[in-house]
């Protein structure tokens, strides 16, 4: 299947180079699924949902938004990659999580993801079962 989109939801403090590695080469060849199946993400582009973003210069979120905001896109620019940043305000711990977010990206007016044109890149078990489980 083909996705137009990879979503990567996270506070974003930093970008690793294993991140930054593994999102470059899913939307050059595409990468496999949780069920080991081949996701083709080539050319899509990423949406990088900022978490937290309204809890910055906090313990749990020393930098604000805005400076995360700008690591990401100052790296789309060094890497040429086509990205999307969208600032997601905390909530507390929710099963509705991985819907709150796509709706917070949408009422941005951001791309309306589904699981036809969109595939999640995290790697923390609950926030994947989250999105599967919608």
């Amino acid at each position: 299947m083909a996705y137009d989109y990879v979503l990567f939801p996270g506070r974003h403090h930093l970008l690793t180079r294993f991140q930054a590695a593994y999102l470059e080469r899913a939307v050059a060849v595409g990468v496999a699924d949780t069920t080991g199946a081949q996701a083709d993400c080539r050319g899509a582009q990423v949406i990088f949902a900022v978490t937290s973003a309204d809890h910055g210069t906090t313990r749990r979120n020393p930098l604000p938004a805005h400076r995360r905001e700008a690591q990401i896109e100052r790296y789309a620019a060094l890497s040429g990659m086509d990205c999307l940043v969208f600032p997601i305000a905390d909530v507390p711990a929710t099963e509705r999580f991985a819907e709150y977010l796509i709706s917070s990206i949408a009422v941005q007016e951001g791309p309306e993801l589904t699981p036809e044109n969109a595939v999640v890149a995290c790697s923390t078990p609950a926030v994947i079962a989250l999105f599967q489980a919608l």
